[in-house]
């Protein structure tokens, strides 16, 4: 059982992950992420019908993105894993944008908010029924690192509804928790997990 986190743009999203797939989800806009992540992940945990006790490893997304957003997952991660040690297993914000696509696309533009104008963006590829980074990440002004790059954009609602407002092409989506959760099961699969001590933020 393992409780994921991403704080890393507008939305807060917090999934319960079992055997693979999503067990319960909570979702919360707006950016006022310190003041909501509490209530998200006991909202989660109900509705998964456990407590904090049943949780036996912890996920979360390291960035890159907001730097006050991140620092709220990463904080909050760390004092869950503290007291029993557990392990947690580090997630690309960019990657759990491109799993926000939903099935049928074969390649997207994972897109991370950065603030003042600029974004994090990452080229991703389906292959075999996950989804691979195809190119190194780019930081800069949203025209400028995304020109050239036909692909279409993934990511949380706000940069969905940005994206087409300037005319990009705009991947099918699937809500936060599914995608958090699948993401959490690849790293699961794939990662590796650190202790809470040994959690850093991608900031940049």
């Amino acid at each position: 059982m393992i409780l994921a986190l991403d704080t890393s743009g507008d939305e807060l999203v917090v999934a319960v992950v079992e055997a693979g797939g999503l067990l319960a989800g909570a979702t919360r806009g707006g950016g006022r992420h310190q003041a909501q992540v509490v209530d998200a992940v006991a909202e989660a945990l109900a509705a998964a019908g456990i407590g904090a006790r049943d949780i036996e490893a912890l996920a979360v997304a390291t960035g890159p993105g907001s730097h006050t957003g991140l620092r709220v997952g990463l904080s909050t991660v760390s004092g869950l894993a503290y007291p029993r040690r557990l392990r947690i297993h580090p997630l690309s914000s960019l990657a759990v944008a491109a799993h926000r696509a939903a099935d049928g696309a074969a390649e997207v533009l994972a897109v991370v908010p950065a603030g003042r104008g600029r974004v994090h963006v990452q080229l991703y590829r389906r292959e075999a029924g996950a989804w691979a980074a195809t190119m190194d990440r780019r930081h800069g002004d949203y025209a400028a690192v995304t020109a050239g790059i036909a692909a279409p954009v993934a990511g949380e609602p706000a940069v969905l509804a940005a994206a087409a407002a300037a005319g990009l092409a705009v991947a099918p989506h699937q809500d936060g928790p599914a995608a958090l959760a699948a993401v959490t099961s690849q790293a699961v699969r794939f990662g590796k997990a650190l202790a809470y001590d040994q959690l850093r933020g991608q900031y940049e």
